[in-house]
């Protein structure tokens, strides 16, 4: 699966070369990350979306330069202007419940910071 950007205000998403999902997020979209899940940065953050049903998993009010997903999907490293933040995804807990404005707040778990700037990353 792919995405691209239709201006700043669509998504679409791919599977084998054919148009699946069309939506418009909430907050715009300035750029978009792929890995385990769909990344849209907005003037708002960044946002996850579930690339089959783009439902939102979790909202960060952080201004990513890059997301980085480590092979198994398992961890993401969100590098901004100044610092890192590393977090492992719980897949298991954005189900049964429905999600907040913000998403699942236990979406994510917090695994380590670095205050300093990323120039590349790979896992």
């Amino acid at each position: 699966m792919y995405a691209i950007r239709e201006g700043n205000s669509r998504v679409k998403i791919f599977k084998n070369f054919k148009e699946v999902q069309d939506f418009k997020p909430d907050y715009g979209v300035d750029g978009i990350y792929g890995g385990q899940l769909l990344g849209v940065k907005s003037g708002s953050g960044l946002t996850f979306y579930n690339w089959e049903t783009t439902a939102l998993i979790r909202r960060i009010e952080v201004a990513p330069q890059q997301v980085y997903w480590s092979d198994n999907g398992e961890l993401v490293c969100i590098a901004t202007e100044d610092e890192a933040f590393m977090l492992r995804y719980n897949p298991d807990k954005v189900e049964g419940t429905p999600p907040d404005e913000d998403g699942f707040d236990d979406a994510f778990d917090v695994v380590g910071e670095v205050a300093d700037k990323v120039m590349t990353g790979a896992w």
